[in-house]
């Protein structure tokens, strides 16, 4: 009886599982959660707006409309009693248009009870044989952006580095590639931009240890005992987006539509198809003097089933938030519902430009 205890670990350990070298739906999916509270606001519907130093992860091709007289750094934390997700990120402009990023993730939930040894061989609760292990997801983003000539062509790319972790059951170490591009109308207005993420797919391969008592375990549950050398791979997944500014005086409004376009099967999305899926995302940002801005944001559009009349609906996932930008200094806060849980999760993000030294002349 006690041995079902070890279902509360091992049910961690098997969500982790791959079957061999396939394409899988969700697959890395920390990676399509938004990194900063901007982002977040807008339902994600970041493509054409993002130019800050969070550009890396949206929009590789947006790194290049930072300020080029500063080196950028960004910090986000969500505030979520589930898990603890962070981001750190340094923008270098250089010169010729240039500019290098670094960005690096963490989601992660800690302090998982590990059951394993709560009851000995001899059927003995044993209190003191309880320890916490943690589930967490990392991935560091190194990110290039430069302009064209005439600054109304950007064009940009990441490489990705990913890590994840169940403890010390599970490791796993993989790689992607995203790319680019933002194009400006000649007034500035209109932005039209593209991204594709994981263009070649991004793969992870996995591998585990496990303990001689932990494998009996996992035989007398019933649970498959995973391989060392399994492999995940994330099919690419491309991202349009138009944005449009409008301005009145010292007030701006800007709107923007993203559709996120899948090619791994039909999905829950407002378009679903097979092989092809349609994820539509809208978010607005409202700015007065670009100091003061209110965003709000729908998106996560599916069709779910009513747990109380069975009877199918479409439900979408609003979004809101706001920011203050002064000189060398942002600060950014979002609420939403995650996964259409009934708590509120809270953003916050800070942004600062750091003047680069000036060279002496000599």
């Amino acid at each position: 009886m006690g041995k079902k205890l070890v279902l509360v670990s091992s049910l961690v350990v098997l969500s982790v599982l791959s079957y061999g070298q396939e394409f899988r739906k969700y697959v890395n999916s920390f990676l399509y959660n938004p990194v900063d509270a901007k982002g977040q606001a807008m339902s994600g519907a970041m493509a054409g707006s993002s130019d800050d130093v969070f550009a890396s992860y949206w929009n590789p091709a947006g790194l290049a409309g930072i300020d080029s007289t500063k080196t950028h750094i960004g910090f986000m934390h969500v505030f979520d009693g589930l898990y603890n997700y962070d981001v750190a990120a340094l923008a270098f402009p250089m010169k010729d248009k240039q500019v290098l990023g670094i960005t690096g993730i963490r989601y992660g939930v800690d302090g998982i009870p590990n059951t394993l040894d709560f009851v000995d061989a001899s059927g003995n609760i044993n209190p003191n044989g309880i320890e916490s292990f943690s589930v967490a997801d990392y991935a560091g983003l190194i990110s290039y952006s430069k302009f064209s000539k005439n600054e109304r062509l950007s064009i940009g790319g990441n490489v990705k580095i990913i890590h994840r972790s169940a403890g010390d059951f599970a490791k796993a170490w993989g790689g992607g590639l995203d790319l680019g591009a933002k194009y400006r109308s000649e007034n500035g207005q209109w932005i039209t931009a593209a991204t594709l993420k994981d263009v070649l797919g991004t793969y992870t391969s996995w591998s585990f240890s496990f303990s001689d008592e932990d494998i009996a375990t996992f035989a007398e549950t019933d649970n498959d005992i995973p391989e060392s050398g399994s492999i995940e791979a994330t099919t690419p997944t491309l991202v349009l987006g138009s944005r449009r500014q409008f301005q009145a005086g010292k007030f701006s409004i800007a709107p923007e539509l993203n559709l996120d376009f899948t090619f791994d099967g039909q999905r829950n999305t407002l378009v679903g198809f097979d092989p092809v899926s349609i994820d539509p995302h809208m978010g607005i940002e409202v700015g007065y003097d670009q100091t003061i801005f209110l965003r709000g944001g729908i998106g996560n559009i599916q069709e779910i089933t009513d747990l109380d009349s069975f009877e199918k609906r479409w439900d979408i996932q609003p979004s809101g938030g706001a920011g203050i930008k002064l000189s060398g200094f942002e600060l950014d806060y979002a609420l939403t519902q995650y996964d259409f849980r009934q708590d509120i999760t809270h953003l916050v993000t800070l942004k600062l430009g750091l003047a680069k030294p000036v060279k002496e002349n000599r």
